[in-house]
């Protein structure tokens, strides 16, 4: 096992107060990307901004209620009515306990302003407090990354589904649904799935890459029964993860090992290690910046939850950045899982 000597373990109480200055730093490079856009953000269970990180535009979450957050992303230049126009947000919960957070159904567009609507839940189904991500992106003509929101009948909608080629999705079987992609998107490959109903969770179940490529996507409600919801998916290459920003991804089986690993900065050789106890991780991702970096994680077995800890923590030897990782079963008990994570900077940011 390779031990991490893990420094700066910031909570997100103690961010909140040390990174203003960052979050106005970089909100004032603002780009239109080709008419790409690139929003992320951590929100403590108060509701208030912790950190952000934007190509264009301002952040402003608020919390409505126990467990109801919106997330305001405001001064949005317009995108017109192509494919794709309406982007993709996707959101993972924060935190040592097995409450998890979903999309609370679709993101809402007034003018140039993005809402996206954010719910998080107790293991027991009740509405719970939570510090989470959230992400949004809509991108350029680019060739390396896709997204696309499936209904809950498995239809692919168009205004929010974007790729270089054709995506088509159908339902296997009850909460089982297959996503094709264009054969471009080959392994490895970035893996982000978030759930649009809050009473139901959404994994990768597997993935296929042969004449195209297939991502199986399975929701179940809180008891672990298959269950039909509408889902967001993104998939993208090491450097299409951040449209601004250097960023990585991998895929980690249950005992710690890794497969599919691809990182943006190059010479970089990444090292993962199990945290002693029942479903935590640490992951280790060289050269990528520690601060002012967002990621999403999802698990790969569809009895399982997977979220993030805390934000991503700076290692020696380095220069790396860490990733805490805790996996839970659908009653809330903390178990070994596989999952995907991916990680992006604040945008402008380089490797270290």
């Amino acid at each position: 096992m390779v031990v991490l000597s893990v420094s700066c373990a910031a909570s997100v109480e103690e961010e909140e107060e040390r990174d203003d200055s960052e979050v106005e730093a970089v909100s004032v490079k603002k780009s239109e990307l080709r008419g790409g856009v690139q929003v992320s953000a951590t929100v403590s269970r108060s509701g208030a901004l912790v950190r952000s990180s934007a190509t264009v535009g301002g952040i402003g979450p608020t919390r409505l209620a126990a467990g109801r957050y919106d997330v305001v992303l405001s001064g949005i230049p317009a995108a017109g009515a192509s494919p794709g126009s309406r982007g993709m947000a996707q959101v993972v919960a924060m935190g040592r306990d097995a409450t998890r957070c979903e999309l609370n159904g679709d993101w809402s567009i007034v003018g140039s302003n993005i809402t996206v609507h954010v719910a998080c839940i107790s293991a027991t189904g009740a509405l719970a407090d939570s510090d989470f991500n959230v992400s949004y992106g809509r991108a350029p003509t680019l060739g390396r990354a896709a997204y696309t929101m499936i209904s809950a009948l498995g239809v692919p909608q168009t205004p929010s589904t974007f790729a270089a080629g054709p995506v088509t999705a159908e339902v296997h079987a009850t909460g089982l649904y297959f996503v094709f992609l264009p054969s471009s998107l080959s392994r490895p490959l970035s893996l982000q799935v978030t759930a649009m109903t809050p009473s139901r969770r959404c994994s990768i179940d597997a993935t296929e890459f042969i004449w195209q490529t297939i991502v199986w996507v399975r929701c179940r409600d809180r008891f672990g029964v298959d269950s039909p919801s509408s889902f967001v998916l993104n998939v993208a290459k090491s450097d299409s993860i951040p449209l601004a920003g250097v960023g990585g991804y991998t895929r980690v089986n249950p005992d710690g090992s890794t497969f599919d690993t691809a990182n943006s900065c190059a010479g970089d050789t990444s090292v993962f290690s199990r945290v002693v106890g029942s479903g935590k991780y640490f992951v280790r991702q060289g050269r990528l910046p520690p601060f002012g970096s967002f990621a999403t994680v999802v698990a790969d077995r569809s009895d399982r939850y997977c979220k993030l800890t805390s934000l991503p923590l700076s290692t020696s030897p380095g220069p790396a950045q860490v990733n805490e990782v805790a996996c839970f079963t659908s009653s809330g008990t903390p178990a070994d899982s596989g999952f995907a994570l991916s990680v992006g900077s604040q945008a402008f940011a380089s490797c270290l």
